[in-house]
């Protein structure tokens, strides 16, 4: 359970990264970095992700997580060093909060026009079967898709993709 919190907490800090407006120059330091070694993932967050943060408590609930080490770098990103599998098992849990937010957006009263929804393996491409009646004389129906858009992508930046 405290990897779904600190998978919480690196997924709420990046959408209120996301969010934010940031002037050309800053832009360049606030990616996320991947590098898959043969062994080892490690994730480099910008230092944005962790204005006010007590580093303390963050590398402390980060190990107890099963992190095997957190660097705090000289421009204030935080690099995340962990097994292959625990990466492995950050993004599945990335992953099963996506197919829940699916199951909800089909179980949703407010949006009658979605049917159903299915995905590839990598939450890259997505099939969504939909009445077109109703999705037409719908004004909030489309809007059910912009937090399934950005869990994808957050899924895609942990794994590593451009």
């Amino acid at each position: 359970m405290k990897s779904g919190k600190l998978l919480f907490l690196l997924v709420l800090s990046i959408m209120l990264v996301a969010c934010s407006s940031k002037d050309e120059e800053n832009k360049n330091s606030d990616n996320v970095d991947v590098n898959k070694g043969m062994v080892n993932v490690e994730v480099t967050l910008p230092a944005s992700f962790f204005e006010d943060t007590d580093m303390v408590k963050l590398k402390k609930e980060a190990k107890e997580d099963g992190v095997k080490e957190v660097i705090v770098n000289d421009d204030g990103s935080v690099t995340y060093k962990m097994s292959k599998s625990k990466h492995k098992e950050m993004l599945k849990e990335m992953g099963d909060t996506i197919d829940t937010s699916i199951k909800e957006i089909e179980a949703d009263e407010d949006f009658p026009s979605i049917k159903k929804i299915e995905h590839n393996k990598s939450f890259t491409e997505y099939t969504i079967k939909m009445d077109q009646e109703l999705y037409e004389n719908s004004s909030m129906d489309g809007f059910a898709f912009f937090n399934l858009a950005y869990q994808s992508l957050y899924y895609q930046l942990f794994n590593g993709v451009n």
